[in-house]
């Protein structure tokens, strides 16, 4: 019983059938699954195996890390790798991990940061942003992100691309809400303004016809 009061105390819980998760966990799983599908139907662009496996390295990365970094805990309770990650030092290890495989990704040809990372990376954070929200039924943070997804659809609909300085404005938007309904410094943050650094400088240098092997 005081296991689960502090699992509430320290973030949101659903409850699926039998199984209760964060709500953090549901939302990023479920931006994975949604946010190719928006991408397709905006750009009849079809996501390559990149964005799950970079998926899979961060998300394995950030889990493992808990493991890693807080093995006695583990040891002692192996069901909490299910609602726990390494934090602060797991974040870290977890970037690493995703961006150095998207990097050698687009070395390859095989993603196109411009055409395919700027757009996919928008929607999925700020459908796990929205989903993550909704759930926790805070209302207004989700309807602010979710007017930046429409926002993000808009544009990619129209250009069929998002151009740089379009992403790096909703980037600061997401951080911008972050900040106003979390931390601006907390790893929700980070993680965005990390990330989207990342694939803005690596789509200004890369050109604009990366071709997939």
């Amino acid at each position: 019983m005081n296991e689960t009061y502090l699992l509430e105390a320290m973030m949101d819980l659903i409850t699926i059938g039998k199984v209760t998760l964060p709500t953090t966990v549901v939302a990023t799983v479920a931006a994975a699954l949604v946010a190719p599908l928006l991408l397709k139907a905006a750009t009849k662009l079809k996501t390559g195996d990149w964005f799950w496996n970079a998926f899979f390295y961060f998300f394995l990365t950030a889990k493992l890390s808990y493991v890693l970094f807080n093995w006695g805990t583990f040891m002692k309770s192996p069901v909490s790798l299910l609602y726990f990650d390494g934090g602060s030092k797991g974040l870290v290890l977890a970037l690493i991990a995703a961006l150095a495989y998207l990097y050698r990704m687009a070395q390859t040809g095989k993603f196109n940061p411009r055409t395919e990372g700027l757009p996919l990376y928008h929607l999925f954070f700020l459908v796990s942003l929205t989903a993550d929200k909704a759930m926790a039924e805070d209302w207004t943070a989700s309807a602010v992100y979710f007017l930046l997804l429409a926002g993000t659809l808009f544009f990619v609909n129209r250009q069929k691309k998002l151009e740089i300085q379009a992403f790096i404005l909703l980037m600061l938007a997401e951080v911008l809400g972050l900040s106003v309904f979390g931390g601006l410094f907390d790893q929700g943050s980070l993680t965005v303004l990390t990330g989207g650094l990342f694939i803005s400088v690596m789509a200004y240098l890369k050109k604009e016809g990366i071709s997939r092997e």
